[in-house]
């Protein structure tokens, strides 16, 4: 958090635009992929309970997030890996 924001000596933070900038922002119309993530939610949220698992659930909604950001298979990796 120290990259991206300096405290303001008032015990709150203060954002340091030039990181700010770099934040991912979705830009293009993914409806479609929202829409899915929304789903998936929808289902762990009556999975959940009902005692079930959501492991695989939870692991379309990465998938599913991954793509709405439009990362590449290398990054995908790297996102898994951690």
């Amino acid at each position: 958090m120290s990259k991206i924001a300096a405290t303001s000596g008032m015990g709150t933070l203060r954002w340091i635009n030039a990181y700010v900038k770099q934040f991912p922002i979705v830009t293009h119309d993914h409806t479609f992929l929202v829409s899915k993530v929304i789903e998936k939610v929808t289902e762990i949220i009556g999975n959940k309970s009902h005692g079930k698992q959501t492991d695989a659930l939870e692991e379309e909604i990465n998938e599913l997030v991954m793509d709405i950001y439009q990362l590449t298979e290398d990054e995908k990796e790297i996102v898994r890996k951690s």
